[in-house]
């Protein structure tokens, strides 16, 4: 073998190595991203067994929460990319205000790690314990578990507030199971689809239990925040959300901030924001007027 022989083989080998080692560390990047990024590890098509692709989302969805055990959202000054939507009375829509705050303290939290509130709505006088945590609602009541939320459901929020403004409180969720149907679905639906989707759902004390008054199927988008208020001044409540995307699942983020409304049957969509990216949101005094705020 030649000298320039010699030069050209080892030149080959010196780049047969480069490459696997180029290769290796590839699949060793990939794999380490795979396993920090819980969005990579959750596919909602790839399994017809519902049981199964739950326990999936739902292994996702706590390998997210845990990203936020030290930083659990506690209520924060207004970011300066906040944006400010007010009710325009003459125009009657909502219109992107550059309004300061009346509050220079809003409470503008979001903890994804667990919400209580407090309500009397059985009326025996003595408040209601609603906790969500680790994306199960329990209610207690008299050192007692009254109820819980499904083992197969993920409630990413909830509100205790009148959204169907019939002058009774009611517990509203977001929910997100497998399957667009419950036990029971249209005669014209042949197979319940599997995936993982958004829900929401409204339930009332009646008789002294908790009952179902309205289950949406799959959303179109998913809600990651609930908030209920008059936000219009017309004297019902409205509900506003923060929407996200089910790009991002098992991870929940702001997208559009929307509005709803309740109608005879059903929710109707009153008014929708431009796409942006919005950590939380909250309603504050703006001026004369109530606002939302997305942050």
């Amino acid at each position: 073998m030649t000298k320039q022989n010699r030069s050209v083989v080892i030149l080959a080998m010196v780049i047969i190595f480069a490459l696997i080692a180029a290769i290796g560390f590839l699949l060793v990047r990939g794999s380490l991203q795979d396993s920090s990024n819980p969005q990579s590890s959750f596919n909602n098509e790839k399994v017809e067994d519902a049981v199964a692709l739950f326990s999936d989302f739902k292994a996702c969805k706590e390998k997210v929460l845990s990203q936020y055990v030290n930083n659990s959202h506690n209520p924060v000054s207004l970011p300066e990319e906040s944006q400010f939507f007010c009710w325009n009375k003459e125009k009657e829509t909502f219109e992107k205000t550059d309004f300061g705050l009346t509050n220079e303290n809003p409470d503008l939290s979001r903890d994804r790690l667990s919400k209580t509130q407090s309500a009397d709505l059985d009326s025996d006088g003595i408040n209601e314990e609603y906790i969500l945590q680790g994306g199960k609602l329990t209610i207690r009541g008299n050192a007692e578990t009254i109820w819980q939320s499904a083992d197969d459901w993920w409630v990413e929020d909830f509100a205790i507030a009148d959204s169907t403004n019939d002058g009774v409180a009611d517990i509203n969720l977001s929910v997100w199971k497998s399957g667009s149907f419950g036990k029971f679905k249209p005669i014209w639906v042949k197979n319940n689809d599997p995936s993982v989707k958004n829900h929401f759902f409204i339930f009332n004390w009646e008789d002294g239990k908790i009952k179902p008054v309205w289950q949406s199927s799959n959303l179109d988008a998913p809600n990651c925040q609930i908030l209920i208020d008059d936000i219009n001044d017309d004297g019902e409540n409205e509900i506003i959300v923060l929407e996200g995307d089910y790009a991002d699942v098992p991870d929940c983020s702001g997208k559009y901030i929307a509005v709803w409304k309740w109608g005879e049957w059903g929710f109707l969509n009153e008014w929708r924001s431009e796409e942006g990216e919005f950590e939380g949101m909250g309603v504050e005094e703006v001026g004369e007027n109530k606002c939302f705020i997305g942050f």
